[in-house]
């Protein structure tokens, strides 16, 4: 149980990130960018980061599931 919220938080941060929803990925971009020397990177590398963030969030939610039901 505590794996499918886990993952489906992730999952939620992941599309958040994907979809630039609340400028979350903006937000991230120029927070890391007063820091750390952005070079090429743009808002866009952190919308890609997403991609990644959803695939982790649904192998969570996949095997908290099969935990609940099997």
């Amino acid at each position: 149980m505590l794996s499918t919220l886990v993952g489906a938080s992730i999952l939620f941060f992941g599309v958040s990130l994907l979809g630039n929803f609340w400028n979350l990925a903006g937000g991230l971009f120029e927070r890391v960018s007063d820091f750390v020397d952005p070079g090429p990177a743009t808002v866009n590398t952190f919308r890609a980061g997403g991609v990644f963030a959803v695939l982790v969030g649904m192998g969570w939610v996949a095997s908290g599931l099969r935990e609940i039901f099997w």
